[in-house]
């Protein structure tokens, strides 16, 4: 009887180990949710596809505003990782008790967008105030570009000038490339990086120092995610040199730390 009795109970165990040993395998390929800034698609493309072929999970990726992506996450409470544009949007989900842990890894430095061969001379910031001028903008609430030209804009002395210039607001820096270069939109100010990724006949002008204001990129696990463990592995990948060599190649300045 006590060998039969050995020999359950060691069954059992083996099983129960066997369960659990399926269960972790199982929850370390949970797919990933993810929202990022839009003007960040290109390096998170290439990032997600390298990891998917690395470890096979997916990521799957929400892009948008900021802003916008911040008023999806407070509704639903859902989602694992958050990329954003920039620091203010990052900093209201922080006070909203949203964000698990963060980390600030890239620059985002804006600059004006125009049409190839800047038939308008737009030389800086002060230039857009000229009237006559057709300018998109990104809005000030939903998109991380917003709220930093508005910034830029005040320091030079010259947004209310500039407002009476602003025929379309959008809610992405991709829409804001594409007004500049598929319509009759003369400048807009981008992303240095969005200017690349997504216009085929524009280029980019500088903003002058004393204007200029560089933003820093945070990735966040958030609080309510449901495989934080999945979250924080894939978020070392981004912040791992792989990763950090990916953002170099579109552009991006890495923060020092």
């Amino acid at each position: 009887m006590g060998k039969t009795l050995r020999k359950i109970l060691l069954a059992m165990l083996t099983l129960i180990a066997l369960v659990g040993f399926t269960s972790c395998k199982k929850e370390s390929k949970l797919p990933i949710l993810m929202y990022a800034g839009a003007g960040l698609k290109g390096p998170v493309d290439e990032i997600v596809d390298i990891y998917n072929k690395k470890t096979g999970i997916t990521v799957n990726v929400i892009y948008g505003g900021s802003g916008t992506l911040l008023a999806q996450i407070e509704n639903t409470k859902k989602g694992d990782i958050f990329m954003w544009g920039g620091l203010d949007h990052y900093k209201k989900a922080e006070e909203k008790g949203f964000i698990e842990k963060g980390v600030e890894f890239v620059y985002h430095e804006p600059v004006i967008v125009v049409k190839k061969g800047n038939p308008k001379n737009i030389r800086g910031l002060l230039d857009l105030k000229s009237p006559g001028l057709k300018l998109a903008l990104g809005d000030e609430t939903s998109l991380s570009i917003g709220p930093i030209t508005k910034k830029m804009f005040e320091k030079a002395g010259i947004y209310n000038e500039v407002l009476k210039n602003v025929v379309v607001r959008e809610g992405t820096v991709n829409k804001l490339v594409l007004d500049v270069d598929t319509t009759d939109i003369d400048a807009s100010i981008v992303w240095k990086t969005a200017e690349s990724q997504f216009g085929k006949n524009v280029e980019a002008i500088p903003i002058e120092k004393q204007y200029l204001i560089v933003e820093k990129v945070p990735i966040s696990i958030l609080k309510f995610s449901e495989n934080k463990e999945g979250a924080e592995k894939f978020m070392n990948f981004v912040l791992s040199d792989e990763g950090i060599n990916i953002f170099k190649k579109y552009g991006y300045e890495v923060i020092n730390k």
